[in-house]
Parts: structure tokens; sequence; C-alpha cells
């Protein structure tokens, strides 16, 4: 990687006085900065706080007592809208529950959403998470053919 990044700038030292990781956090507040708009130079970038919104659990989708699977990790900047496709136990199914979970998934966990997808006529399933800066959840599910959807919000101070 140091021979990579020399031949990126030739004739200049690489320093490898500083840690890498260093270097990448030093690099992604920067580049926040820049996203946001402010003006701050390398010198000022370690004595201002940029405060990003994340995620702050990981969401599942499914059931934690016969499997859920990770549709957003947890520290997932905000906004992210994330999606999911899912089998149909059988052929001829026509609705499906649909359980949206925060935190590790556990047994004891409750759903900070259940969805009810009826009418399906084809799979798979497909489901779209997008978790806005405040932190409220917009799920949609709908099927294969588009015929059954179902949509649903979950407000910020329950996410």
């Amino acid at each position: 990687v140091q021979a990579l990044v020399q031949s990126c700038f030739p004739g200049k030292e690489i320093c490898s006085r500083i840690a890498p990781d260093m270097v990448v956090a030093m690099g992604t507040a920067i580049q926040g900065n820049t996203l946001v708009g402010a003006k701050m130079n390398a010198a000022d970038a370690s004595k201002e706080t940029i405060a990003v919104p994340v995620t702050p659990k990981d969401i599942y989708l499914g059931d934690p007592a016969t499997g859920a699977a990770l549709v957003i990790p947890e520290g997932t900047s905000l906004p992210c809208d994330h999606g999911v496709s899912i089998a149909l136990s059988e052929p001829s199914q026509t609705t499906a529950e649909i359980k949206i979970y925060e935190g590790e998934p556990a047994v004891e966990n409750e759903p900070v959403a259940v969805l009810w997808l009826e009418g399906i006529e084809d799979g798979p399933i497909h489901v779209s998470i997008q978790v806005d800066e405040e932190g409220t959840m917009e799920i949609h599910a709908k099927d294969a053919s588009g015929t059954a959807r179902h949509n649903i919000s979950v407000g910020g101070s329950e996410a």
C-alpha cells in the first residue's frame, strides 16, 4: 500500500510516524466536513467535532426464534436506505408477516414494526428500510409482481 501511495506522490517522502488509523480518521473528518459545507483546514480538524448521525443499533428483519437477517448495521451513517429480498416459504404463499427488530437478535426482543403483506402473487418479497437523520424508519415491502405492497413508518423516538 505504501508503494502505491508513494507512486501517487513522486518526489515526496511518506511519513510513517503517524498511525494509519489516525490518517484514515483525519481524512474521514475532513471529507465529512467538506460534505456538510463547512470551511476548515487540516490544522483545525483536530480541534473541531463534527457530529454525524448514525444508527444506534443493528436493524434486523425476520424472527430471532427462527432466524434474523441483518439489514442495517449499527453505526451506519444517516440517512440510509437498505433493502433485502426474502424467499417465500412455499410457492402458493399469499400472505407474509414481516418483523423488524433493533439491537441484538434475541428471542425476548420485541419487534419495532410488524408488517402483514397480503395478496402475494409472486416471490421473492423485497423489503426496503429507510432511516432519516432523526431516526424515523420508513419500511416498504412488496412482492415481485408489485401487487402486494405494505408501507409503515416508525417514529424516531421509537427507532
